[in-house]
């Protein structure tokens, strides 16, 4: 099989999309498996090249626990490629084709990597803009925002365009006012879509009047809420706000067995992950 900077022998290709092709691979050196992407075209330096060039700087300069992390680059050669680590267990879009929604433990949990991640993020001047399951990946320890392919960044102001995922966007997405809280509302979709795997269209239309919505806990209810208004002043005031509200009612009675669960199968993974048997 093909093998990549003496480096990286690729196995299979896992994911194709417009810009790049994501391949599972083997590195050599260190003897476990990553993720490899690989830029589509050769043309450079065209408004793609110069996305993946961004996407690469700011996945190596952005270090948290819940940011997928890149540890390796080429943008030189004739198709520039970054190695990332390897999440066996896909995306969380994959986990609610094949699953169904998730616990809602797992949600509470997992709201609190996505916006510690974010603040992270929006502390360094980046916007995500992309935030949906399929840029969520589960590993053993606890969700990683991945691709960071459209990000923006705030000094920028000008969104030059909506980009990102139809259903997901913020409605000033394209605008100047793109801002940090364009990342909240992608969340709080994407929290109600991990809760009921209800289509993102029926909350945004609907909002408080969607069935799914009304299927969830309050607490839970009045966060995605709050974070997908269409006013961005009425939104929480940053991903910091956001996760004390989550973390809110994670303290409450109701949820604390939820939660507990969700954290006792996360311990399971990473202790799964130490002895071999799972990746993250």
């Amino acid at each position: 099989m093909r093998l990549v900077a003496d480096r990286y022998r690729i196995e299979s290709e896992i994911g194709r999309g417009t810009a790049a092709v994501v391949f599972k691979a083997y590195d050599e050196r260190t003897h476990h498996a990553c993720a490899l992407k690989v830029l589509r075209t050769t043309r450079r330096p065209d408004e793609t090249w110069r996305r993946f060039e961004r996407e690469v700087q700011l996945m190596t300069e952005l270090r948290h626990p819940h940011i997928l992390r890149v540890f390796d680059y080429d943008l030189e050669g004739r198709r520039p490629w970054m190695a990332m680590a390897w999440a066996r267990a896909g995306s969380v879009r994959q986990h609610l084709d094949r699953r169904g929604p998730l616990p809602l433990g797992d949600v509470l949990v997992h709201a609190v990597e996505i916006l510690g991640a974010l603040d992270t993020a929006h502390r360094a001047g980046v916007i995500h803009r992309d935030i949906k399951p399929s840029n969520l990946l589960k590993t053993s320890s606890g969700l990683k925002v991945a691709d960071f392919g459209v990000a923006a960044l705030t000094a920028e102001r000008s969104a030059n365009g909506a980009v990102g995922s139809m259903g997901f966007l913020a409605p000033e997405a394209g605008t100047d006012a793109l801002s940090p809280l364009s990342d909240l509302f992608s969340v709080g979709v994407t929290l109600f879509v991990m809760a009921t795997r209800g289509n993102p269209f029926d909350l945004v239309s609907d909002g408080p009047r969607s069935a799914r919505m009304r299927q969830l806990p309050v607490e839970l209810r009045e966060i995605v809420h709050r974070a997908t208004r269409r006013d961005p002043r009425e939104r929480f005031g940053d991903a910091r706000e956001m996760a004390v509200a989550v973390r809110e009612a994670v303290a409450g009675a109701s949820f604390q067995p939820l939660v507990e669960r969700a954290m006792e199968r996360s311990v399971g993974l990473a202790e799964a992950a130490a002895t071999g048997y799972a990746d993250g």
